[in-house]
């Protein structure tokens, strides 16, 4: 649609959607080195999109597809400036990619992750088993170094966004004097600066660990398709 549909922009809500899109282009012009970064990160997940899985991989194929969708949704705020609210999808893209290494690697458990709804036991049962820690301690198993740059970025995600904490506060506060009154403003969007450069460069860590833990999770395929080698390379400089 070329034409903007009648109304659009009359109120607060679609104005705002304008001036985050605006964001985004100037973004994309603007800060190239991440940019180029996140584009790449984003042609190697779809490369390594299965166009036919198994049963066996199924499970496994799908969650890379939702950390994939979660990375690009990752982009699409970080681009508009919503750096805050973009560290909520960087978690979840962490996580889909934690709980496929964990799944991979106990096959038997898949039956209870799929049955969480099915009563109030399998519910807690699935919280229990399924928990950050017991997922962390698994990809720390198979390779330490991973293991420990997931849980800085994890951690990470949490102070600055994903959870209500101080920093994801203080870090998006202005405060300024407004005749005789100080004024506390959060900022939605944030304009060019520090709070940006570390949204962007958050996302693009989080989504080279992802690709390294799906790396992990589907060496062969990877292998392949010469992924491995794309990742080292859009992992320098970062």
């Amino acid at each position: 649609m070329n034409q903007e549909p009648n109304g659009w922009g009359n109120d607060r809500l679609t104005d705002f959607f304008d001036t985050a899109s605006a964001n985004m282009r100037a973004t994309f012009v603007h800060k190239k080195f991440w940019v180029n970064k996140l584009i790449g990160i984003n042609d190697v997940f779809n490369d390594a999109d299965f166009k036919s899985v198994g049963n066996d991989n199924l499970l496994l194929a799908i969650l890379m597809s939702r950390s994939n969708s979660a990375f690009r949704a990752a982009c699409h705020l970080g681009f508009a400036t919503y750096c805050a609210d973009s560290y909520a999808l960087s978690r979840s893209c962490l996580e889909n990619a934690l709980m496929a290494n964990f799944l991979m690697l106990n096959p038997d458990l898949c039956k209870l992750w799929v049955s969480r709804h099915d009563s109030a036991d399998e519910r807690k049962k699935c919280r229990d088993v399924f928990g950050y820690t017991h997922l962390l301690k698994c990809l720390q198993d198979i390779d330490v170094d991973l293991g420990k740059i997931t849980d800085f970025l994890y951690q990470s995600t949490i102070d600055m966004g994903a959870h209500p904490n101080e920093r994801s506060v203080t870090a998006n506060l202005e405060i300024f004097r407004e005749d005789d009154e100080i004024v506390y403003r959060i900022k939605s969007l944030n304009a060019d600066g520090l709070a940006l450069e570390i949204s962007l460069k958050t996302i693009t860590s989080v989504g080279i660990a992802a690709l390294r833990i799906f790396e992990k999770v589907f060496p062969e395929h990877f292998s392949k398709l010469d992924l491995t080698r794309q990742i080292q390379e859009l992992s320098a400089g970062v």
